[in-house]
């Protein structure tokens, strides 16, 4: 297929068939994971031993059904679009090779963004959620549940399951939902709205959301947002992609190595945490300056919004 041959179509149209191509890739996605699954585990209802956190092999092939869902759902969805809707789609998903200056403030924004992330966390948690129904409370604590669970369940004690997590549960979804939502929904939603910011919240949104996380949405949308503008001011998913990946590394890293060698859970003194994020953020200023790092925010608005 020719770049742009669905150009023509307004904003709202495109939004309309992003919704469609992406349920067609998840259902594609759920059906290759029945095949495959009903074949590798010998069983007629792969599903109900994929969700059995209890088995070696269930817990196995969720991790490949991930990367399928990952791979056809995410990924290829987003080609095919970004080609479909753009003469030029590498530009118009933001995917091209940064200024090399700013990888420079990469470790500080990783702190940075990290230290915050934590601090949203612990306030999520107090948020209290007695002003909504008893079911649905209980609802949103199964799902959280079911979520730390699986993570946990992810979370192997052995090298080759770390190696492995890595790719599978840090690499692959950093590159495929930056590319989904960074690269793809921020501009479809930036070009309906006409606003560049309303395309980063509804990114944000959606990005925490899917996660199924309720007591950990508002870090997760904060850290979604905070991605959609690094991508709009640095003119790449690039960095946005780095950053990911870093998170869910550490992450697993931390899960991993608690269990591998019976570390306690890191906890960071409050003084420390704000010392580090005051510090974070005056470096990253400083090295802006200093290295007259240039803004690419005007260049990714004109890019979204003709």
């Amino acid at each position: 297929m020719k770049n742009g041959q669905l150009q023509h179509l307004n904003p709202w149209q495109k939004v309309s068939m992003f919704f469609l191509i992406m349920f067609l890739g998840l259902t594609i996605a759920s059906l290759i994971n029945h095949i495959l699954g009903s074949f590798l585990l010998n069983s007629d209802e792969p599903f109900e031993i994929m969700n059995d956190l209890t088995r070696i092999d269930g817990i196995r092939m969720m991790k490949i059904g991930n990367l399928i869902v990952h791979l056809v759902a995410f990924i290829a969805p987003v080609i095919f679009l970004a080609k479909a809707f753009n003469f030029d789609p590498k530009e118009a998903i933001r995917f091209q090779r940064p200024e090399k200056n700013y990888w420079i403030w990469l470790p500080f924004a990783f702190i940075f963004l990290t230290l915050i992330n934590d601090g949203l966390y612990a306030i999520n948690h107090q948020i209290d959620f007695s002003v909504i129904s008893g079911d649905l409370q209980k609802t949103f604590e199964y799902r959280q549940a079911i979520q730390e669970k699986t993570i946990y369940a992810y979370i192997g004690s052995t090298w080759k399951s770390y190696y492995s997590n890595l790719f599978l549960i840090a690499l692959i979804p950093a590159i495929s939902e930056e590319l989904l939502f960074r690269g793809l929904i921020q501009n479809l939603f930036s070009k309906a709205t006409q606003n560049i910011w309303t395309g980063i919240l509804i990114s944000a949104f959606l990005f925490a959301l899917i996660h199924i996380q309720p007591f950990n949405f508002l870090p997760m949308f904060a850290l979604a947002f905070c991605y959609g503008m690094i991508t709009a001011f640095t003119g790449s998913i690039w960095i946005t992609m780095a950053l990911h990946f870093l998170n869910n590394a550490l992450t697993i890293s931390l899960e991993h190595f608690q269990r591998m060698f019976g570390w306690s859970e890191v906890i960071i003194p409050d003084l420390i945490s704000i010392s580090l994020i005051l510090t974070s953020f005056v470096a990253i200023i400083i090295v802006i300056r200093s290295k007259k790092l240039p803004s690419k925010w005007n260049e990714t608005k004109g890019i979204y919004l003709r």
